[in-house]
C-alpha cells in the first residue's frame, strides 16, 4: 500500500506512539494513500489537519483537491461515536486509518466494562479490512485496559521508541 509503514491487505495494524508524532505520521500516510486511491480517516483526537494533507499532496505535485475528495473523514468525540464509525461498512479494499483511537475512550462517565465493550465491538466490526490503528500510551491516571485490548486484537503492532541522546562528544 505505502512504504511509509507497510501495511498488509485484511490486517489491523496497530501503532502506539505520542499524541503529536501520531497525528503527523497518520496525516502524512492519509496524503500518501490517497494519492493512490480512496482512504477513511476516522479521527479521534480531532487530529487531522487538512491543511498539511494539502500541502504533500502538493509536494507530491498533486492536485490538493483531488486528493483530499478521495479521503473520507468521520470524526468521534465519544466512544460511542467511535465505535458506531468504526461499525459502519466501507467499500472493500479501501485501507481505514484511525488516529488517537483511545483518546474517546477514556472518557470516566462511562464505566470501564462500558468503554471495554464499545471498543470490543468497534474492533470486530473492522475485520477483515485493511486498518492502521493509532493510539497514545495510557497516561498514569487511566487504566491500561484499554490499550492491552487493542493490543491483543490486532495482527500487528509498532512500539515508538524515542532517541536516546548520545553524550556530549569528548574532544580529548
Amino acid at each position: 500500500m505505502d512504504n511509509l509503514l507497510p501495511l498488509t491487505p485484511s490486517h489491523i495494524h496497530l501503532l502506539i506512539c505520542p499524541r503529536r508524532a501520531g497525528y503527523q505520521l497518520m496525516n502524512t500516510l492519509a496524503a500518501r494513500l490517497a494519492l493512490l486511491g480512496p482512504v477513511c480517516v476516522l479521527d479521534g483526537g480531532n487530529g487531522l489537519d487538512v491543511h498539511a494533507i494539502a500541502r504533500l499532496a502538493r509536494q507530491q505535485h498533486a492536485c490538493p483537491e483531488a486528493i483530499l475528495q478521495r479521503i473520507t473523514i468521520g470524526r468521534a468525540f465519544t466512544c460511542c461515536q467511535m465505535s458506531r464509525l468504526l461499525s459502519q461498512p466501507r467499500p472493500a479494499g479501501m485501507p481505514i486509518l484511525v488516529m488517537d483511537l483511545l483518546a474517546t475512550f477514556c472518557d470516566e462517565n462511562l464505566p470501564l466494562p462500558e468503554r471495554l465493550r464499545l471498543l470490543r465491538i468497534g474492533l470486530a466490526a473492522l475485520l477483515p479490512a485493511t486498518a492502521l490503528l493509532c493510539a497514545s500510551p495510557p497516561a498514569p491516571d487511566q487504566p491500561p485496559d484499554l490499550l492491552e485490548m487493542l493490543v491483543s486484537t490486532v495482527d500487528a503492532v509498532w512500539r515508538w521508541e524515542e532517541a536516546v541522546p548520545l553524550g556530549a562528544p569528548r574532544l580529548f
